[in-house]
């Protein structure tokens, strides 16, 4: 699994073009302010073990909003971080888990559409710990 995580004083989306047959029919534009953005990539060999990434995954996500003082959280999956993708089913799966647990932990959290190539809008400030890569 890879991941990049940003922390984002803006991140906007715009859906723009359905890849997937998983996907939803339709998908709604968003924005969020004050964010730690998770790019995420899962791959094959993540899949047997995902409940063990979703544990690393929010351990670094927790060290970001708790340095950023924020409490929301966005996941936008990123299926370029790597040669190899997991099946997309796996990928939304662990999507779910991830949002489950940290809405649980209190966090606000909201997902960029599954399945559709977006655009997209990120500021973030020029700041340490702004921008994050991690492979899990």
């Amino acid at each position: 699994m890879r991941a990049i995580l940003f922390y984002a004083t803006r991140f906007g989306w715009v859906p723009h073009e359905r890849v997937l047959d998983e996907a939803a029919d339709t998908a709604e534009p968003g924005t969020v302010e004050n964010t730690v953005v998770v790019f995420v990539h899962v791959e094959p060999h993540d899949e047997p073990v995902l409940s063990v990434k979703a544990t690393k995954l929010k351990k670094q996500i927790r060290r970001l909003t708790t340095k950023w003082r924020t409490d929301r959280i966005t996941f936008h999956s990123f299926s370029h971080l790597a040669r190899e993708k997991a099946h997309p089913a796996a990928a939304k799966a662990f999507l779910d888990e991830m949002e489950q647990r940290l809405t649980k932990a209190g966090f606000e959290v909201q997902r960029s559409p599954f399945g559709y190539f977006t655009d997209f809008e990120l500021n973030t400030p020029g700041a340490p710990l702004t921008r994050v890569y991690k492979e899990l």
